[in-house]
């Protein structure tokens, strides 16, 4: 029962029986909205798992509270450097990256023949270079050399300052959800919102929308411990969605899941695909022949097929794709 007395004392749950008091106030008697805020301005949270924002820098992720609560980004940047100096990270200032992530030395230009939304699957095994390619593509890693080029512009020449507004035009979703146990469905999905300082009712709005999207509608005031793996999931695509980005990166989406849920997330990439680009990495070679308009192939960093699902899963032209 231990983290469930913490649950309880961090107002994520409401306990069924009895009554828990904080300042002189009954949580049970609590509305959602005052539960949200005293988690956000009351209570700090460290959690067995440490459910950082990887396309986030160290001094971006601890200044993001400040956002939220209103600061400007001065302000919040200054905390968050004396915050970092306190713990002993005070040159923690670099990417939050893998620690087996390999630069690709590199990248060719990939254009595929629509100019519509579509799908592109990358698969390969394990070490392949598919998550790089996707941290290179988001601007969390620059390329060593080569180029990548996004929308017309060439990732390498995007200064620092202006990395967070390109980072805007890209949804990421990652394998592990990184959905934030102390913050409820709306509340995560609204996080980037806020961090930019958007007004409360476009917030609302873009929320709700981006919850119908992937099915996750009356859900919103629900905590990511009462959802399963699959719902958790799509609320972090739907955090993507909020942003109202132009392309979706989504790095083995449903490798943690069961059948079933995994089902619901290829239904989701499919109805998304009608408004969206998606770039989907996946090991499963089958699920991308079944969710891809396009599939590339990599092998220990080398990019050796790229066409169009179909014939590349029926007429490969590498032997290395074929076995």
């Amino acid at each position: 029962g231990k983290s469930t007395l913490m649950n309880l004392v961090g107002c994520l749950d409401v306990p069924s029986g009895g009554e828990y008091t904080l300042e002189n106030r009954s949580v049970n008697k609590l509305t959602s909205n005052e539960l949200a805020d005293i988690r956000n301005t009351k209570i700090g949270f460290v959690f067995q798992f440490h459910h950082l924002l990887p396309e986030f820098t160290a001094l971006e992720n601890v200044m993001m509270p400040a956002l939220i609560h209103r600061l400007s980004r001065g302000e919040a940047r200054d905390r968050a450097r004396g915050l970092l100096d306190i713990v002993g990270l005070a040159r923690a200032i670099s990417w939050i990256e893998n620690e087996d992530a390999r630069g690709l030395e590199l990248l060719e230009a990939i254009y595929p023949e629509t100019g519509d939304a579509y799908r592109i699957g990358i698969s390969g095994p394990p070490g392949a270079g598919k998550s790089t390619l996707l941290r290179l593509i988001a601007l969390i890693e620059r390329p060593t050399s080569g180029q990548v080029i996004v929308d017309n512009q060439n990732t390498r020449r995007v200064r620092r300052r202006k990395i967070p507004k390109y980072r805007r035009e890209i949804g990421m979703v990652f394998q592990d959800y990184a959905v934030f146990p102390h913050k409820s469905v709306a509340g995560n999905v609204a996080f980037g919102l806020q961090t930019r300082k958007v007004k409360r009712a476009e917030i609302e709005r873009r929320v709700q929308q981006a919850l119908t999207l992937v099915h996750l509608d009356g859900l919103g005031d629900r905590m990511p411990h009462q959802l399963s793996g699959g719902q958790q999931q799509r609320v972090a695509i739907a955090r993507a969605l909020a942003n109202k980005p132009e392309i979706i990166l989504m790095d083995e989406p449903a490798s943690a899941l069961d059948p079933i849920s995994t089902g619901k997330i290829e239904e989701t990439i499919e109805e998304l695909k009608k408004e969206y680009t998606i770039v989907i990495v996946t090991h499963n070679m089958q699920q991308a022949a079944r969710i891809s308009d396009y599939s590339m192939f990599m092998y220990l960093g080398e990019l050796v097929e790229y066409d169009k699902t179909k014939d590349m899963f029926t007429n490969p032209r590498d032997r290395r794709t074929e076995e």
